[in-house]
């Protein structure tokens, strides 16, 4: 399953979407993509939320997802609002039965005129949400943004001293600083095998430092139209200004 909060932000999924779509953990996704539906093949830019669509339509969605190594996997989804999250049910192949626990859940709901959780699913269900929001607390440290909260958590977590940790990032801040100029150049004019050799070592290396969002602002650089370099350019040295100010304050101190 996928765990939504009421504004539809995606706070955890289950071990067996994950094995599905091919990824370790919640923050291995979350660090190439930032919903399941970046997944969906042949998605429009301009669609209403997946999980809108179903809300509106009151039905499953039949969708196609590319899975990490580029396959395709066949599935459909089911969303329910549970106690105050949105929860999507992911089930591989277009299979005409109901999961056994949106049966029990409607069910529950035909029958009643409140919505009511049986006992099992709901101490299953309370379980799994726990484990995805310490999950979420842990993966949100890093998340969204590159400040000193996120610099603390990481050495933390990687279990590095920080005179190691700063000088990676000085390390990757230079290879960035030297391809810059040339990188531009080769987004601009569709030199793909020129950029992708550069995006590809800057990618890896921020994901084995634990920099979301730089690696997001990679994957949106390696899939920008013409028009939206600039933008995304702009974005992606941001960050970078970021963890410079990160390893000057450092350093200072």
């Amino acid at each position: 399953m996928l765990l939504y909060s009421s504004n539809f932000e995606l706070l955890g999924m289950s071990k067996s979407v994950l094995d599905l779509v091919g990824y370790p953990s919640f923050g291995s996704f979350c660090s190439s993509y930032s919903d399941i539906s970046d997944l969906f093949v042949n998605k429009k830019g301009d669609e209403t939320f997946y999980i809108e669509s179903m809300l509106n339509s009151k039905k499953p969605l039949n969708v196609e997802l590319r899975d990490r190594d580029n396959k395709v996997i066949k599935a459909q989804m089911y969303v329910e609002k549970i106690e105050n999250y949105y929860v999507v049910f992911l089930s591989p192949s277009y299979k005409k039965e109901l999961p056994k626990a949106l049966q029990t859940l409607t069910l529950d709901r035909k029958y009643s005129n409140s919505f009511l959780i049986s006992n099992i699913f709901r101490q299953s269900f309370s379980s799994e949400v726990k484990r995805l929001e310490e999950e979420s607390f842990h993966n949100n440290a890093n998340k969204d943004s590159v400040d000193m909260e996120w610099f603390l958590y990481t050495i933390n977590k990687l279990g590095v001293k920080e005179d190691s940790f700063l000088q990676m990032l000085d390390e990757l801040v230079k290879y960035t600083d030297e391809n810059s100029e040339f990188l531009h150049e080769s987004l601009v004019f569709g030199d793909r095998s020129s950029y992708s050799n550069i995006l590809d070592k800057i990618k890896d290396t921020s994901k084995s430092l634990g920099i979301k969002p730089l690696a997001r602002s990679v994957y949106k650089l390696e899939n920008s139209q013409i028009s939206e370099i600039s933008a995304n350019f702009r974005e992606y040295q941001g960050i970078i200004t970021e963890i410079k100010k990160i390893i000057d304050k450092r350093n200072a101190s």
